[in-house]
């Protein structure tokens, strides 16, 4: 047993099998002993937080994450540090991580084209729903992806970007999918646009040809639409893409069916409306208070003048 397998029996977990490994440490799949539970743990290696500060805001990003309720993103169930490690467990995926998914196909096709432009839409829509709370990937990579025979998406890993200060100099390498501003150190919702855009076209051409934009043009087999789609979302400047997954995945909306209805709930707006309605209520509370008191100021407001008038003339 090596030292990380002891630490983390410690807590109870009973790591069983490491699945891939990255910049950001090793993906294992395991056990939650108490409880029998399959779990995927991402375990960062001791010395990745050389910031404690950016430690901290990663891992608040790990806890926003941990309040996502939607099918396309893995749920979150434990975080922390232990020993100098820093680590996460998730329930344990669906399907097959996106670097075992594109070695098992190599064919291009027609039909790998519709499943590719599927598998994207499903990504954009568990994107999205991370945006609408608050929350971008930045970090998307052939690891934290992992897909279902039926299209079906679900990915982890969100707020890694914010581990370190030197953020650029550790990731780009590591991963075909970094958006050009991203290795300037800079990050939006169009960066998790552009990365999508071109985890569409590792689907498309393979896990040798996922190397970026020129393998877009490779792809005789995009109908001229979508195309024109596709050039928006992978364009250099982020100010030119679509602004979020779900305006890129609204204008893929000609060719893909797409659930609307998972787009009409917005934590952000009904707090806002949640706190209109409390002021509105308390103004109307204010003005009906209001009417309901003149009439006696005015009685008392009079009795005070006769009383005067009363006393003046004595």
């Amino acid at each position: 047993m090596n030292r990380i397998e002891e630490v983390f029996r410690g807590i109870g977990y009973c790591l069983e099998a490491c699945v891939a490994s990255d910049c950001f440490g090793d993906i294992y799949l395991g056990k939650y002993v108490s409880h029998n539970l399959d779990v995927l743990l991402r375990v960062m290696p001791e010395g990745i937080l050389g910031d404690s500060r950016a430690g901290e805001l990663a891992l608040s990003q790990v806890e926003i994450w941990s309040r996502l309720s939607h099918g396309g993103i893995l749920r979150v169930l434990d975080w922390g540090k232990v020993e100098g490690f820093t680590f996460f467990a998730t329930e344990k995926p669906r399907g097959k991580p996106l670097f075992e998914f594109l070695r098992e196909r190599s064919e291009v096709s027609l039909e790998r084209l519709d499943f590719s432009l599927n598998v994207l839409c499903s990504l954009l829509e568990a994107l999205e729903a991370a945006r609408r709370w608050g929350v971008l990937h930045l970090t998307l990579s052939l690891n934290n992806i992992w897909i279902e025979e039926n299209c079906e998406v679900q990915a982890s890993d969100f707020g890694l970007w914010y581990l370190s200060r030197d953020f650029p100099e550790i990731f780009p390498a590591e991963s075909p999918f970094l958006s050009p501003e991203q290795k300037n150190g800079e990050a939006s919702a169009a960066s998790d646009v552009y990365s999508a855009a071109l985890v569409f076209v590792a689907l498309g051409c393979g896990l040798e040809a996922s190397s970026g934009v020129k393998n877009f043009h490779e792809m005789p087999e995009v109908p001229s639409g979508l195309r024109e789609v596709f050039l928006i979302s992978l364009d250099e400047n982020p100010r030119a893409r679509f602004i979020s997954a779900g305006d890129f995945l609204r204008n893929l909306g000609g060719t893909v069916s797409l659930r609307e209805s998972e787009y009409e709930f917005c934590p952000f707006c009904e707090l806002k409306a949640r706190i209109e309605d409390e002021r509105l209520l308390k103004s109307e509370n204010r003005a009906s208070s209001a009417r309901v008191l003149l009439p006696w100021i005015l009685i008392l407001a009079l009795a005070a003048a006769a009383l005067a008038m009363w006393l003046a003339a004595l």
